[in-house]
């Protein structure tokens, strides 16, 4: 990805930090559900990258809880998080958040009983994420992450279709693509499965302000010409299938799990 695209994508979740926990009602779902692969003890020394608001802390328990993130915005709210909530403050007895590329993590070799990712890979290099997870995980380890697929929103583009030929939606890893990433990092998942969310809204409308609210409105390589005008919505509103009355989202999400030999 390049340095543009990443910019872009860290001011889009930076401005979007204060209404991200309001509207994400995928995320969410889809942690809680990670979580539930994940080996923790009291003592775990656990890594979130591209945690977010940290919303990880609400299904998990440990030692030392390290956040990482592109988006200053998305640190400052878990920082805050994490001190005044009581959901989330008794979880672990230490919290760390710093900014940073999951491309290039900056720690050491073998620092982590526990890496965790949700929802963060798919901006990403799968392949160079994973070998960069893989590398800061202690032998013995685990990695647990999340990432959308190429079915994803896949009714929002139909709809997009019907206005003209422009990206709109971003084109995320098919699951054979995704695979040979993976394999490309020569690393192999203990677990490895495709689960397909719903979400429902009220309005094409609707969705577009949650997308925005979250900020997963960055679509890469976007022309810039392809502005969404009154007409255009309406437009994408008669072209939307909907299920019977309501607009209904597509989610193909990537559960795995990798663990890291002692040896």
């Amino acid at each position: 990805m390049s340095l543009s695209n990443k910019q872009l994508i860290s001011e889009h979740f930076s401005k979007a930090a204060a209404s991200y926990d309001g509207a994400a009602q995928l995320q969410l779902a889809v942690i809680e559900r990670a979580a539930e692969y994940l080996t923790l003890s009291t003592e775990s020394k656990l890594l979130d990258v591209g945690c977010g608001t940290a919303n990880l802390v609400k299904f998990s328990q440990g030692h030392i809880y390290q956040g990482c993130d592109i988006s200053q915005g998305m640190l400052k709210t878990a920082q805050h998080k994490v001190a005044t909530c009581a959901d989330y403050k008794n979880n672990f007895r230490q919290f760390y958040f710093e900014q940073a590329d999951a491309h290039d993590l900056p720690f050491a070799d073998n620092s982590f009983d526990i890496v965790f990712s949700s929802l963060a890979w798919q901006w990403c290099d799968l392949t160079k994420v994973i070998q960069q997870a893989y590398r800061v995980c202690k032998p013995g380890g685990q990695i647990v992450f999340t990432t959308l697929l190429s079915n994803t929103l896949v009714e929002l583009k139909q709809a997009f279709s019907a206005l003209d030929a422009n990206t709109h939606v971003n084109n995320f890893l098919t699951l054979e693509e995704a695979k040979q990433q993976i394999a490309q990092a020569h690393i192999s998942c203990d677990v490895f499965e495709v689960v397909e969310h719903k979400t429902h809204y009220d309005s094409v409308k609707a969705l577009l302000k949650e997308l925005k609210a979250i900020g997963a409105n960055t679509v890469v390589n976007r022309d810039q010409s392809t502005g969404l005008t009154r007409a255009k919505l309406q437009k994408l509103e008669s072209a939307y299938p909907r299920h019977p009355d309501k607009v209904t989202a597509s989610w193909q999400t990537l559960y795995s799990c990798i663990n890291k030999p002692l040896k």
